[in-house]
Order: structure tokens, then sequence, then C-alpha cells
């Protein structure tokens, strides 16, 4: 027999910062679901710390309306595409289907289509307060920028955040999912990747767009919280995913998705500020997902215009795609009873190793 607990907060909010409000934490009915729900504007649902053991065949993040009441029979409205990864404490970013608000949300779940069973839910307040809004943007167009023949950058810039859409080529000739990071360099006078704050976004093999805030502290694989990371699994959890609004697709080679990140997160240790008035370096680059550190990484050419012009586009209207070939592997000719000794250091450059 399952015992279902469910929470309501029918008044009692609390306000955690200036960007979120505390709805609570969600409880587990199935397969692991958990997590803290926050609202981070009129549009953003974020859930710290999500749990889903992933083996689920079509669960979905729903919400019901003012006046209606979760069930196992269904009803909610979708609210995005299907997960279809295991989340072990990832921050996840959920963006309301237009034309729908935050204020209109009265439950929030996480329901399976297949099994029509409910692993979560919770009972928003009465009222919210008034949560920021997607202010008008401080330039009158959108700004593109290409980073070479195969990349472009589209940009719109807001209040205190900036909204990105980053295009690139990638191989969809195989089932191995690859991604297109961007962000700003490790230093302020030069393009570095040491120290870098780049998204790794990409679309995966459901057709879902993903954006993960990284931090590089090293050109090696993330382990232990050190090397190239997502900002979520840095030691001790004080750093966090300050990506939202997630969007995207990808056909014909060409991978786009949109995302958003403040100027200013005040994550001191794993972000670095976005000045929006002034041009600055940035890093950017493209590899196979789960790849050891990031072989592909490209430093840019050029640096960042401020975000503040009016119009800046140097974006070419179509990308030039072509797929990686593998080099020619070297045969090694020698005498009998030869040692050879081989060391593997930093991944980097065309080739990898």
């Amino acid at each position: 027999m399952f015992v279902r607990v469910w929470i309501s907060f029918l008044s009692v909010l609390t306000t955690v910062s200036e960007a979120r409000v505390l709805i609570g934490t969600l409880p587990t009915e199935a397969h692991g679901v958990s997590g803290t729900l926050y609202v981070h504007d009129d549009v953003t649902l974020l859930i710290d710390q999500f749990y889903y053991d992933g083996s689920a065949p079509a669960a979905y993040p729903y919400f019901y309306t003012k006046g209606n009441v979760p069930n196992d029979a269904g009803g909610g409205i979708k609210i995005s595409g299907r997960l279809t990864m295991r989340y072990t404490g990832q921050t996840l970013t959920l963006t309301m289907p237009s034309p729908y608000t935050v204020y209109n949300i009265g439950w929030f779940t996480v329901w399976c289509e297949a099994a029509r069973q409910l692993f979560t839910r919770i009972q928003f307040p009465v009222s919210l307060p008034n949560m920021p809004t997607m202010a008008p943007p401080t330039t009158s167009s959108q700004n593109c920028m290409s980073l070479d023949s195969s990349a472009n950058l589209q940009w719109t810039a807001y209040n205190t955040s900036v909204t990105y859409t980053l295009c690139g080529c990638v191989d969809t000739t195989t089932t191995a999912i690859e991604y297109v990071g961007f962000g700003l360099s490790g230093s302020n006078s030069a393009t570095l990747m040491l120290g870098a704050d780049p998204t790794i976004t990409w679309v995966d093999n459901m057709g879902v767009a993903h954006a993960e805030d990284y931090y590089l502290s090293s050109y090696v694989q993330c382990r232990d919280g050190a090397g190239a990371c997502p900002d979520v699994v840095i030691s001790g959890g004080r750093c966090k995913n300050n990506v939202f609004n997630i969007s995207g697709s990808r056909s014909n080679g060409v991978q786009c998705v949109t995302y958003s990140r403040p100027f200013d997160s005040n994550d001191t240790e794993c972000d670095r500020i976005i000045n929006p008035s002034q041009p600055q370096y940035v890093v950017w680059g493209v590899g196979g997902l789960g790849e050891t550190a990031f072989k592909h990484f490209r430093r840019a050419k050029a640096t960042m215009p401020p975000f503040a012009l009016s119009t800046s586009s140097t974006c070419q209207t179509s990308l030039t795609c072509t797929v990686c070939k593998p080099f020619n592997a070297t045969k090694i000719s020698a005498l009998e009873n030869t040692t050879f000794v081989a060391r593997i250091g930093p991944s980097g450059a065309d080739r990898g190793y």
C-alpha cells in the first residue's frame, strides 16, 4: 500500500533573495522525486537540489490552474518537455508555457503520462508577491556576433540580465550528443580558459534543450568538484546553476539553444560579472558531451561588444557545417624487446590528447 503525502502552502512564503521566492520542499511520492521549489520571476520556476531516478517512461512537470486539484487521471497543463535523465541534485529550470504565468498556478506536480501516476505535488499559495518580470530590453533590437563560420551568438540585454541564443554546428550522424559552449574568459585582459565561466548547451535525443552553468578551474575532467565542472557540483554546494528560461532545437546539423543569465548572479566563487557597458573577453567551443574536459573548446578571436550597444551584427545568414574526419593513425615500427613509455596529458588542441 502506498501512502501519499503532499504539502499545502496557503499563505506563508519565505523570500530568500531579491530574485526568487521559496514555495516549499517537494514531497516524494514515487521515483525519488524531491527538491526545493522556487519562483524566480513571473514565468520561471527553479527546483534546487532536484532528484529523480530517471526510470519513468513519460514523466513531465505539470501545473494545475487555481481551483483545480491534481489527481492520477491527469488534467493538468504541461510545463516543459519530458524528463529524460537521472537527476542527482542539479537545478532544474522551468519556463511557463505562454500565455500562463506563475500567478496562474494552483498546484505544481511531476506526472507520468504512461503510468498515470503523480510523483510529487505541492500547492501554491493563494497569492504571490509581485515577481520580477521580463523587463523591456535596453536594446531596441537583437544583437548578433559570428564566432566563426560554424557558430553564431545572438543576445538581447535587459535591465539586469541577458538572453542568449547560441547556434553551432554539431554532429548529428550518431546518437552521441555534442555541446556548444560560450561564456566569459577567465581573464579581463585576454582569452583564458582557466577561471572561465561558460554555459554548456545541448539538445538531447528526445529534443529537450539543456543549458548548464560551468566553471573551469583546470583543463582536466571534473572530479571531486575540481576541473571543468558544472557549478552545482563544486565542492560543498557553494555554487549554483544561474541559467534559466531554457529552450532550443537541433536539426540539419545545427543546434540552437536560448537561455538567460543575470549580469551579476552574486555567485562570487563560480560566476564572472557581465559588464553591460564594456567589451569583455569570451571563450567558446564545441565537443562531445561527457568527453574528458573540453578537448574542442576554442578561444574566441575577439572580445564581446558592449551589451549596451543599440545594434551590433556580424553574423552570417547561414552556418557552414562540416563533419570532422578522424586523422590517420601513425604506425610504429620497432625492433623486438623495445620498451615504449606513453604519457597522456591534459586534453587540448584539434587532436585531443
